[in-house]
């Protein structure tokens, strides 16, 4: 499953997904750590296109989950 859609955007229903595991994680007085390691979507694209494509997703999750504390380590 991809987490963005066609034009390079987080899919609103993975956000809220991902909000309700770090929500769960937290609540119960642990660490989150967010990854997309397995996101092949980003491996496959080379060059400078690829590292802008992956900028901006971890600029999309940090913007989305700005208001979290330490509790969440992206």
């Amino acid at each position: 499953m991809s987490i963005t859609n066609g034009n390079d955007n987080l899919k609103s229903e993975w956000i809220s997904k991902i909000r309700e595991v770090i929500n769960f994680v937290i609540n119960e007085n642990m660490y989150c750590i967010l990854s997309i390691y397995h996101d092949g979507e980003f491996w496959k694209i080379e060059g400078k296109n690829g590292k802008d494509k992956y900028v901006n997703l971890w600029n999309q999750i940090a913007n989305e989950l700005i208001n979290y504390d330490e509790h969440l380590i992206l």
